[in-house]
């Protein structure tokens, strides 16, 4: 294969991947927050729900400590060991 049909096919591949990108970029919902959080809840699990990607709602798992929704983090099993 010459060198000049090797370009051709580097270009056309580059351009592929160009394409492919941006039809896959035009897939994507986009998110659209909204002004003040709204706190679906039970007594004391809730969904905070911050704005919507398509029509379905997005937001963030919470729970209820003294009063206040905070959003839990998730503890390691293990503790790490120091290497010997």
């Amino acid at each position: 294969m010459s060198l000049r049909a090797r370009c051709v096919l580097v270009v056309m591949w580059l351009m592929s991947l160009f394409a492919v990108g941006t039809l896959a970029r035009g897939q994507a919902y986009q998110f659209n927050p909204i002004p003040e959080p709204i706190v679906v809840s039970g007594n004391d699990v809730a969904y905070r729900v911050e704005g919507w990607l398509g029509n379905a709602p997005a937001g963030r798992l919470v729970i209820r400590m003294d009063g206040r929704w905070v959003e839990p983090q998730a503890a390691s099993m293990r503790t790490p060991r120091p290497i010997r």
